[in-house]
């Protein structure tokens, strides 16, 4: 029994490798010992061929399981035998007392082992997998929302569980073999290892292995090259489902940012650019030289700003106000992005990811924007309550009554967008989604263009406050 209960030990596997060669030699004996009839219908050529063909095939086998006996732990090698290995892509565990195992006659030779290897993950028999294991994965994603729970009783060597979980789906598989248990280790976990090794070596992590969406194929194959193995059909699946999930990463990074563009490779690149540039910065010894005290500028480009009441503040100072009073505006609004932040793992991080690429100086001008709206909205009905469309029609046109350019509408429609975004509001629930606003907002446009004059169609912001009082 191996130092896990489910694994084989080293001596079991040895011994099954005995049986098998020896199975191997009674069952090719008539293959490379024909008799002197047929020695005569092959020809001294084709029966070379054989007899080379069935050694290479029996010394791959043979270099295989060694390299699999290597892997399993030495119990005489101290303490750090019983340190289980990494195991990145599938735990395994044992299910406890009174779950039996099958015997050796049952899924316990190591012929059915290669007779399995040979159809799940041998490019070979790529056809039979898509066959088999193809439709069973289309159907569950029909059935299963994408990150379900998926039970797999009787997995094998894990070929169908990695393709469910490059799906994106939780998958826990089941086997009562030690033997296959021992081998699904080796082939999801050591390569795997490997594979995971060089990404995390080549820097391809978080928004740069985002970045190989659609090229995953020429990854996996470079990837194999660069460690000096076979390049094998579930490497792509492995490499597939890493990108997979990088990206998912990334469209929560851009949801939390509150970015309206989508994040394409150019983005990833610069972004890359400016930490390796920071990076430069700190590795910088200290100049010596004296600096004279900076003189203060105006705007949020200089390391300084000045406020409209003349005193000159930090321009950290400013930045936290503009945190503070987003975050103040998105708990108003009942933000759904404020619960994801709350699970987070970092929530400061997450939360300083509400800015993302934008200025301080950009966000202050839009909060500006949709703070104005929010108040106008507030006097107009229920404080607390979300604005509907109707509302923001009657603050666009009280504007236009009050007096306004032509970029107006576009302006607070930015904002009123760029706030919805970063709130995480859902997109069927966003104002600027809804076609009759838009085209309002695009008619307000063009006779602001023109200077038609305003139609009074209801009370300023003034004219509600005054009534209040």
């Amino acid at each position: 029994m191996g130092l896990e209960g489910w694994r084989l030990s080293r001596t079991e596997l040895r011994e099954l490798l005995n049986k098998y060669e020896r199975a191997v030699e009674d069952d090719a004996y008539f293959l490379v010992q024909p008799s002197n009839a047929e020695r005569q219908l092959l020809g001294p050529d084709l029966l070379q061929r054989r007899i080379t063909a069935v050694r290479q095939a029996r010394d791959q086998n043979r270099r295989f399981l060694e390299q699999v006996l290597e892997d399993l732990p030495d119990i005489f090698a101290g303490p750090d035998a019983a340190v289980p290995p990494a195991r990145p892509v599938a735990e395994f565990r044992s299910l406890g007392n009174g779950v039996s195992t099958l015997p050796s006659s049952s899924y316990g030779s190591l012929a059915s082992v290669f007779l399995h290897l040979m159809r799940d993950w041998s490019a070979l028999c790529e056809h039979v997998i898509s066959v088999q294991y193809g439709p069973v994965v289309q159907e569950i994603k029909e059935i299963l929302p994408k990150g379900s729970q998926v039970l797999l009783p009787g997995a094998g060597l894990g070929r169908l569980a990695l393709m469910l979980a490059s799906e994106g789906f939780q998958v826990e598989a089941n086997d009562a073999s030690r033997l296959f248990l021992t081998f699904a280790d080796y082939i999801l976990n050591r390569e795997a290892a490997c594979l995971l090794a060089l990404l995390s070596e080549l820097g391809l992590v978080g928004g740069m292995l985002a970045v190989s969406h659609g090229t995953e194929h020429v990854l996996a194959r470079q990837l194999a090259e660069r460690l000096g193995l076979e390049n094998k059909p579930w490497h792509l699946e492995f490499i597939t489902g890493q990108v997979r999930e990088a990206v998912q990463m990334a469209d929560l990074e851009e949801r939390l940012v509150g970015s309206s563009s989508t994040r394409s490779m150019q983005n990833l690149l610069d972004a890359r650019a400016a930490i390796e540039k920071e990076k430069v910065k700190t590795l910088e010894p200290p100049s010596t030289q004296v600096l004279l005290p900076a003189v203060p500028k105006r705007g949020t480009l200089g390391r300084t700003v000045r406020l409209r009441s003349g005193r000159v503040a930090s321009e950290e100072e400013v930045n936290d106000k503009v945190m503070d009073k987003l975050v103040d505006e998105l708990v108003r609004y009942k933000a759904p992005i404020l619960e994801e932040i709350r699970k987070a793992m970092n929530p400061v991080r997450a939360k300083e990811a509400l800015i993302g690429k934008y200025r301080f100086s950009t966000v202050r001008r839009y909060l500006a924007s949709w703070e104005r709206f929010r108040e106008w909205a507030d006097a107009l009905g229920k404080p607390g309550q979300r604005p509907n469309s109707v509302t923001l029609v009657d603050y666009m046109y009280a504007r236009e009554e009050e007096g306004m350019g032509a970029s107006i509408p576009l302006a607070v429609s930015t904002a009123v967008a760029w706030f919805e975004k970063t709130a995480g509001t859902p997109e069927d629930e966003m104002l600027m989604n809804q076609q009759f606003l838009q085209l309002v907002m695009k008619e307000l446009t063009r006779k602001l263009e023109m200077k038609a004059p305003p139609v009074r169609r209801c009370s300023t912001l003034e004219d509600f406050r005054d009534s209040l009082l």
